[in-house]
This record gives structure tokens, C-alpha cells and sequence, in this order.
């Protein structure tokens, strides 16, 4: 695969998160804690770990330093989410949606290095 367009998937990944996570919803009461947004903030953060490890595949580094970058970069935009939706109408930040990010990151660290043992 082209070097560039593993670049352009994560970037356009990165514009994916905030435009979904930016926008403005409306107030509810309650608290309300569902398993689908979870599993979005799982999969969301989840895919981003991955496609930097995909991009950082290119580069000669060793797989720890590639995984320990990801999985910082991952949880930095995690946190950056939660906190820059505490800006924006009808959202809150919520430490579940950044430990679903957490756990999506994990998941699919090991996802990936489990593929990279096979090939």
C-alpha cells in the first residue's frame, strides 16, 4: 500500500473523531450511561491506535516505541475529546467515554500486534 495513503487514512480518521464528537446535541436530565456510545468511543480511539501503528509501520522504529506512541497519542486525543466537549452545547465529559477510549485502545494495540506475530 501507497505510504501516503496510510498518512491520509489516519488524518482523515483524526477529522472523523472531531466532527463526530463536535457536534452539538441536545440537554437530556439524568444520567443517562448506553452501550452503544461506548462502543463507538471504543471503536473510535480503538481504530485511531491502530492506523498510527499502521503508519508507524513505516518507519524504522522498534515495535515498543511504535506501540507506547500510539497508545499515547491515542489517549491524548481521548482526553482532548472529553475535555473540548465541555465546550460545546448539550455535551459533557465523561470519564466512561475516555476509559471506553481506554479499553478500545488496548484492544486494538493487541489487535495489531497479534497480526504483525502472524505475518
Amino acid at each position: 500500500m501507497n505510504k501516503y495513503l496510510r498518512y491520509y487514512l489516519l488524518i482523515n480518521w483524526l477529522f472523523f473523531i472531531l466532527i463526530v464528537t463536535g457536534f452539538p446535541t441536545f440537554p437530556y436530565n439524568g444520567v443517562m450511561i448506553s452501550w452503544h456510545d461506548k462502543l463507538f468511543h471504543i471503536l473510535l480511539f480503538g481504530v485511531l491506535a491502530y492506523l498510527i501503528l499502521y503508519s508507524l509501520a513505516l518507519h524504522k522504529i522498534s515495535n515498543k516505541t511504535a506501540i507506547l506512541t500510539a497508545i499515547f497519542f491515542s489517549v491524548l486525543a481521548s482526553a482532548g475529546v472529553e475535555l473540548m466537549q465541555s465546550y460545546i452545547p448539550g455535551r459533557t465529559v465523561s470519564e466512561y467515554d475516555f476509559f471506553a477510549g481506554l479499553i478500545g485502545i488496548i484492544i486494538f494495540v493487541i489487535i495489531y500486534v497479534k497480526r504483525r506475530k502472524k505475518t
